[in-house]
């Protein structure tokens, strides 16, 4: 039986045996549950087989709700030469941790995060909650486990962090800004942009930082600076005409600070360059003289090339 946490339950009798290749330390199992028959959860992404391109696995953690995981000691010392060296009271590669089952005060669902970032595996199949990936990524130190070299940009658990951050942006980024994982809290900005500030909590505050909370600020009013600036000015005059004098031109000035002043009014910091074109073409129709339409054309464009160069990241 499978589960979205990662792990499968097998029964089993005095021979237990999770594989048909690996059977379980004698020394997990009390006499009396030798006796009977006896359930243990194993999990679907370490199992002892689930890793074909390694030699066989030599490690067997447990997590606290004691679900069994089949991980290979090398992989996890690549990650970290002190990995879980504070947990178990030695070092990993210590031949007493070979034939017997190590405790990790972590939950299972939380575990398997941890160690799919270790192997660098997306955990996208098991769809971990966000609140026990927060855990992982938070338990990490107390595993003397470095969190910037697992979530580097290029790892799978940055990347699926990236998938659901247009779900997540503020506890991701919050997270990222804690553990100063610069890009990844780089790349969340950009989620946050009409992100509603004043729903921050004081502990959302704090966790992140005054230095990450100051950019996210800056971020913010220097979009809605910019905005202001680059829709200041009005279409230039051109020489009058017959067909199109100073009062003709001046139906347009108006028109455009009108519809600068809506924008700016109702606008939202990650507003398109779609939808502030969509405000602004609109100008076009009600416009007899040609050149004017030129003009409002030409001005229309730049307005649209600023916008799409201001930044959009802290």
């Amino acid at each position: 039986m499978s589960s979205s946490s990662g792990f499968e339950e097998h029964s089993y009798g005095i021979s237990i045996s999770p594989s048909p290749q690996t059977s379980l330390p004698s020394n997990y199992l009390t006499p009396d549950l030798q006796d009977q028959e006896t359930t243990i959860s194993v999990s679907t992404a370490f199992h002892p087989t689930a890793h074909p391109q390694f030699p066989p696995t030599d490690t067997l953690l447990v997590s606290a709700d004691g679900v069994l995981f089949y991980v290979h000691s090398f992989v996890i010392l690549k990650a970290s030469a002190f990995a879980f060296e504070t947990t178990i009271g030695g070092p990993l590669d210590d031949p007493r941790f070979r034939n017997t089952v190590i405790p990790v005060p972590s939950v299972s669902p939380e575990l398997n995060v941890i160690l799919h970032a270790v192997y660098d595996i997306s955990p996208a199949n098991h769809s971990p909650t966000l609140q026990h990936l927060i855990n992982a990524v938070d338990m990490m130190p107390n595993y003397s486990l470095p969190v910037g070299r697992l979530l580097h940009p290029d790892s799978s658990l940055f990347l699926y962090f990236m998938s659901i951050a247009p779900l997540h942006p503020m506890e991701i980024f919050v997270l990222a800004a804690h553990h100063e994982i610069h890009q990844l809290a780089v790349n969340t900005s950009a989620h946050l942009l009409s992100y509603p500030m004043h729903t921050i909590t004081d502990e959302q505050a704090d966790r992140m930082g005054a230095a990450y909370l100051r950019r996210l600020l800056n971020l913010r009013l220097t979009r809605f600076t910019a905005l202001k600036n680059i829709l200041l000015h009005a279409p230039l005059p051109h020489a009058p005409s017959r067909k199109c004098g100073f009062v003709e031109q001046r139906r347009l000035t108006r028109a455009w600070a009108l519809a600068s002043a809506y924008i700016v009014w109702d606008s939202r910091l990650d507003l398109s360059t779609y939808s502030l074109q969509s405000s602004l073409e609109p100008l076009t129709e009600d416009v007899d003289c040609s050149i004017c339409k030129e003009i409002l054309q030409a001005r229309i464009d730049d307005v649209i090339l600023r916008w799409t160069a201001v930044e959009r990241t802290i």
